[in-house]
């Protein structure tokens, strides 16, 4: 297995299905924040894997939501 995941190669996918690098990701959920920058925000970054036969594939998401107001998301698929 290699660093994939530690790298800023990882590609992460938004709602609308455009890619970011690990740092253009940070700068929307910056951008993000600054457009209401009163509100509370929280960080929630999960991951999962699925086993087949020869490979094992993880999903990392990463939320960042504005309490009581929504938020924007983005993942990343990693064999």
């Amino acid at each position: 297995m290699s660093n994939k995941h530690l790298s800023n190669d990882l590609n992460f996918i938004n709602s609308y299905g455009e890619r970011f690098s690990v740092t253009s990701m940070l700068d929307a959920m910056r951008a993000y924040m600054e457009c209401d920058p009163e509100r509370d925000y929280e960080i929630v970054i999960g991951t999962d894997s699925r086993a087949g036969e020869r490979d094992v594939q993880f999903v990392t998401s990463v939320v960042f939501r504005r309490v009581g107001n929504g938020g924007i998301y983005f993942y990343a698929r990693t064999e």
